[in-house]
């Protein structure tokens, strides 16, 4: 979850050494909301410790309702993590991470016909394969 996340989030980030990235401008409406989530876990959970509490983790006394004689009281852990989300947040990340995967795949075979049609096959094979000899 966590390394899916993390890369996810990083396609709509910049660093240096990388000069393109997605915006969010390009996201479906019906993915928006689960975007926003999924950057807002990554930002705060997986990438940095943000703003924005997302995980919880505490100590707690647990004591016997019954209140039968002798029994011990027991300090446990709790603990409420992004990457234990329900599975149907888990197939919303995957239909966001797919769209949005689509959606770049098909920005990339338009600038590919693009490419082909208006500069190599104007240009003709023949010459290509002249430059490349």
């Amino acid at each position: 979850f966590v390394a899916a996340l993390t890369f996810y989030g990083k396609c709509f980030s910049t660093c240096e050494g990388r000069r393109i990235k997605l915006d969010k401008k390009i996201i479906d409406e019906k993915y928006v909301d689960t975007h926003c989530y999924l950057i807002e876990m990554r930002n705060n959970f997986a990438a940095h410790s943000g703003a924005t509490k997302v995980e919880v983790a505490r100590v707690v006394l647990a004591l016997d309702k019954n209140k039968k004689k002798n029994t011990f009281p027991h300090l446990a852990r709790e603990v409420f993590q992004p990457d234990t989300s329900s599975l149907q947040e888990i197939y919303k990340f995957i239909e966001s991470v797919e769209w949005v995967h689509k959606y770049v795949d098909d920005k990339i075979d338009t600038l590919v016909e693009k490419i082909m049609e208006d500069d190599i096959l104007k240009e003709g094979l023949e010459a290509w394969y002249a430059k490349a000899t």
